[in-house]
């Protein structure tokens, strides 16, 4: 009986540590387009998307914390605001001296058609595959 507890907790654990890593997709090339078009300093490398609510404080405040989980990819994000104020949003950013590349999705269909996880991160290398994470 002991042994069939242990059992089944390693394998629940071990379960649980391969799907963290998610599921790698491709993304098409009319999504990467999309993504690129206006940052083309991300064109062929390995960069993070982070599409979050721009009206939302929690969601902005791990704007914030971007560069500090995510270290490797400083010069190399792409923030994507759902946004009815971007006047806000841009004065926030300023006022806190974030440089990441910014795009405003008014309209809430850029992350639709870029399938992006909606305030999640999206890990996209330069072959185009791409993981999405909570964040």
């Amino acid at each position: 009986m002991k042994y069939s507890v242990i059992k089944i907790l390693l394998l629940v654990i071990l379960f649980s540590v391969g799907c963290e890593s998610g599921s790698e997709n491709k993304l098409a090339d009319n999504s990467y387009k999309l993504l690129t078009g206006k940052c083309q300093s991300l064109h062929e490398k390995d960069f993070l998307v982070y599409y979050f609510d721009g009206d939302c404080s929690v969601c902005y405040a791990k704007v914030l914390l971007l560069k500090e989980q995510y270290p490797e990819y400083e010069n190399r994000i792409l923030l994507v605001a759902k946004t009815q104020k971007p006047q806000l949003l841009l004065y926030n950013l300023n006022a806190n001296n974030v440089k990441y590349c910014l795009t405003i999705d008014s309209t809430g269909s850029f992350g639709k058609e870029a399938n992006l996880g909606y305030n999640k991160v999206t890990f996209i290398k330069k072959d185009r595959t791409y993981v999405v994470k909570e964040f």
